[in-house]
């Protein structure tokens, strides 16, 4: 089981990547999260996330160097969370 933490402010980070991209593939990965957490489908949310994850390895210096993104503690502080539930699921053989 996912923590309650976790659960809280996973959204908040899909929300701040919903603010920054319209690619169907990393919209389809939330989607897939939300879906497989629902289902208690682990292996699924792990997926998605580290497909998450592979968009902030991807695109994290662009959203720093932006001019225009504002919010660029909030994509940091999601890059973080991602990594920390993705490290939580793997510790704790989810």
């Amino acid at each position: 089981m996912i923590s309650k933490q976790f659960e809280i402010e996973i959204f908040g980070a899909f929300k701040t990547i919903q603010d920054y991209t319209n690619d169907p593939f990393t919209l389809g990965y939330i989607q897939a999260y939300k879906k497989s957490a629902k289902n208690n489908d682990y292996e699924m949310m792990k997926l998605a996330l580290l497909k998450l994850k592979k968009f902030y390895k991807d695109n994290l210096d662009e959203i720093l160097s932006n001019n225009f993104v504002s919010n660029k503690e909030n994509h940091i502080n999601s890059k973080d969370l991602i990594n920390n539930i993705l490290n939580y699921i793997n510790s704790n053989q989810i």
